[in-house]
């Protein structure tokens, strides 16, 4: 299983409140969690509950601990994906009905994934993007200025 973490500290020359380190981490959640509705990748639901922001003295870490959330951030290499989740996807996703149509249609969306893999969607970089953009006073230049010791970007942890 493989879980998407993206892990803030106090640490060097950027320092924030426990406040502002909160203010962070909730910017980046909620932005990530828009992004997934933006870039349509809610299907169950699944992957948008999975996430939650981890609080401890001087660290926030931001977890998204479905097993396939890793894969829709950064996207996979060409692999063999599971028929039958690809089936019900067809039917759920697509609203498709008809069996034959859905059996085609997933029998076609599992072959591309053999040939391509999947496109990574960075919902979280993007969330990144966007926070470290921001104007505010105290957020802002923290996410601009802060290095390796401050932040650690999307971390795998498996």
């Amino acid at each position: 299983m493989a879980q998407l973490e993206l892990t803030l500290t106090r640490q060097g020359k950027a320092q924030l409140s426990e406040k502002a380190l909160d203010a962070v981490a909730d910017s980046l959640f909620s932005r990530s969690q828009e992004n997934l509705v933006d870039f349509d990748k809610v299907d169950t639901g699944f992957l948008i509950r999975s996430g939650n922001v981890e609080r401890s003295p001087g660290k926030r870490t931001i977890v998204y601990a479905a097993p396939y959330a890793s894969d829709v951030e950064f996207g996979t290499m060409p692999h063999t994906a599971p028929f039958g989740p690809i089936l019900a996807w067809v039917r759920r996703k697509l609203g498709i009905r008809n069996k034959n149509q859905a059996f085609a249609i997933a029998t076609s969306v599992v072959q591309k994934i053999e040939r391509e893999g999947t496109a990574p969607s960075q919902f979280m970089r993007k969330a990144i993007d966007l926070v470290r953009n921001r104007p505010d006073q105290e957020i802002g230049p923290f996410m601009r200025n802060a290095g390796p010791t401050s932040w650690k970007q999307l971390k795998l942890r498996r």
